[in-house]
């Protein structure tokens, strides 16, 4: 891929391509082309698990890793992931303005790493990641692919629609992540979904049995823990002492708000509110070491490359809830310029999308079909993906 769409002498990249034949060959002409959210999810490493779960068996599926992300290049400061990880973490677990000034140093300090291997920050962003997709297809020798967006991957999607219509059979979007320029607070966005999920425990005769009063069993164990953190055992790759950490009001909300993402962790989630409001930490500390995981599986450099460029509200001052500090605003200026206004092509809703794509089966489309008032608040716990 060109480094630049607007220099072309100025070098490539190479980016990681997985093609997975489909069980039926000669497969259709017109592939399912899978993209990943984040920004700065690794894809083509879970080529196996992808090809074991087919969203169209009669259709071969193609999986790219995006710029900066996985085995694609450029590698954006790999030896200081690690590091980068951990300052996230005590951002998450002490908002002070000394974990938020060693998290930005840290980034800016990536930066500093990138400008010296000859990477320009502004060769990425959506608009960017939607043309290296279009190189990837045309060099595939594909006429028209299928699309299938995940979380920040309908961003692209969506831009895809606008920019190469004739290239799309069809879009499947699944947990859209809104383009608008200007988002609502993280912090607004994720007290919709909880109130809504408190909501559905409320309605639902054996949520409500066990957890007759979920949502002030939050509340008081927010309280109680900005006043008196707990103790709670830590992933050793968080580097703490005797991998243990202060469970600290923001932390709880923050591990609450990324349960809430993903509908498979709805069942146990009251049930972690409850244990960590009774003091008992082990379910906590198990969804904590797999909220971590995920994150360790990001490239944060990635990240904040694609959303300072392509998110204006990134550049403003953070709000005054928790969860608004733990994001990355603070970060994008001096790290890149602000990017182009991205274009898009609403779909009405994703049942429509489903419907006209009743070949591709993905668990949104299933979801829309089954329990839409679950796959309603899916997204919104989510800060970027």
């Amino acid at each position: 891929m060109p480094r630049s769409y607007g220099q072309p002498g100025s070098g490539v990249f190479k980016l990681a391509v997985v093609v997975v034949r489909s069980a039926q060959q000669p497969a259709l002409p017109d592939p399912v082309v899978y993209i990943s959210g984040g920004p700065g999810s690794p894809l083509t490493k879970y080529a196996e698990n992808q090809a074991r779960h087919p969203y169209a068996p009669d259709r071969d599926l193609i999986l790219v890793d995006q710029r900066g992300v996985g085995r694609s290049e450029p590698s954006l400061c790999p030896k200081i992931a690690g590091e980068l990880l951990g300052a996230g973490f005590a951002v998450a677990d002490a908002i002070t303005a000394e974990t938020q000034d060693r998290r930005r140093a840290l980034f800016m300090a990536c930066r500093d790493a990138a400008k010296a291997q000859g990477v320009n920050l502004d060769d990425f962003g959506t608009n960017v990641t939607v043309e290296d997709f279009e190189q990837v297809r045309q060099a595939l020798g594909i006429a028209r692919w299928n699309v299938v967006g995940n979380s920040y991957g309908t961003t692209v999607a969506m831009t895809l629609m606008a920019r190469h219509p004739e290239a799309i059979r069809l879009a499947v979007l699944d947990s859209v992540y809104p383009p608008d320029l200007i988002l609502p607070q993280w912090s607004a966005r994720v007290a919709a979904a909880r109130t809504a999920f408190f909501g559905m425990c409320e309605q639902d005769p054996a949520c409500a049995a066990a957890f007759p009063d979920l949502a002030g069993q939050y509340r008081h164990t927010l309280e109680r823990l900005s006043h008196t953190p707990l103790t709670v055992s830590v992933p050793a790759a968080m580097r703490q002492t005797n991998n243990q950490a202060p469970l600290t009001a923001s932390l709880f909300e923050m591990v609450v708000a990324h349960r809430l993402y993903d509908p498979e962790n709805y069942p146990n989630l009251p049930r972690l509110i409850a244990t960590v409001h009774d003091g008992k930490l082990e379910d906590f500390a198990a969804a904590l070491a797999a909220v971590l995981s995920g994150a360790a599986d990001v490239s944060h450099p990635a990240h904040i490359a694609v959303e300072c460029r392509d998110r204006p509200h990134l550049r403003e001052p953070a709000g005054a809830e928790s969860l608004d500090q733990i994001v990355d605003q603070g970060i994008c200026t001096g790290w890149s310029n602000l990017g182009p206004p991205l274009s898009f092509r609403w779909a009405r809703t994703v049942r429509r999308w489903c419907s006209l794509a009743s070949s591709i089966r993905t668990p949104a489309c299933r979801s829309a079909a089954m329990s839409p008032s679950w796959s309603a608040t899916a997204h919104a716990g989510s800060s970027s993906r």
